[in-house]
């Protein structure tokens, strides 16, 4: 009976034993399976807390932007008060133009043609071209002179290699307008060769 006594009595202490150690282990893993949630949560937090501080940056962002804008709407009114005396000092220039206005004005029909002018249209005349008969054509911006614009531009087009579209719109316009009575093509070529004759050579 006493050795039976002796040899329950360390099996009941190494139970004792065990069983905080067995517990040690549970905590210990249940200290290993919790940390990564605590972690990941302290993380969603974290991430919260860094968009309320971004949404906070943004807000706090717009008075910046309507304060530096608020000096901008200023600042036109120094640059135009600043401006204002501009006028005064080109109030001298609408004089000029007008006096230049006078003096055109002041030239007799026909004058201020360029010996290549005279002959382009004498040219477009020869070849059934007249536009003596259109009242106003030899006025400033008239008949003449679009198609004396018509017949540089086409040499200047030939010049710089480049499509010419002049001559077939000055051929539309006076086949339309009833100044000339022929298919536009045809009239383009006079408009050309008076051109290559007059501007080009």
């Amino acid at each position: 009976m006493n050795t039976v006594r002796q040899s329950t009595a360390p099996s009941t202490r190494n139970d004792s034993v065990s069983a905080p150690r067995s517990r040690r282990s549970w905590r210990l893993a249940l200290v290993a399976v919790t940390t990564p949630v605590l972690l990941a949560a302290t993380a969603a937090c974290g991430d919260d807390s860094t968009v309320d501080n971004s949404e906070q940056a943004t807000n706090t962002g717009v008075p910046s932007v309507s304060s530096s804008a608020s000096p901008e709407s200023h600042a036109p009114e120094s640059s135009s008060s600043a401006a204002a005396p501009a006028p005064e000092a080109g109030n001298s220039a609408p004089d000029a133009n007008d006096s230049g206005a006078e003096e055109v004005d002041q030239v007799p029909a026909g004058t201020g043609r360029s010996e290549e002018d005279q002959k382009y249209l004498e040219e477009l005349k020869n070849n059934d071209i007249d536009l003596s008969k259109v009242d106003g054509a030899s006025d400033p911006g008239g008949v003449e002179d679009q198609l004396i614009a018509a017949g540089r531009g086409y040499c200047t087009a030939k010049a710089e290699d480049r499509p010419d579209v002049f001559t077939a719109l000055a051929a539309g316009q006076l086949q339309t307008q009833g100044i000339v009575d022929k298919d536009p093509q045809e009239i383009e070529k006079v408009i050309v060769d008076a051109a290559d004759s007059a501007y080009c050579s």
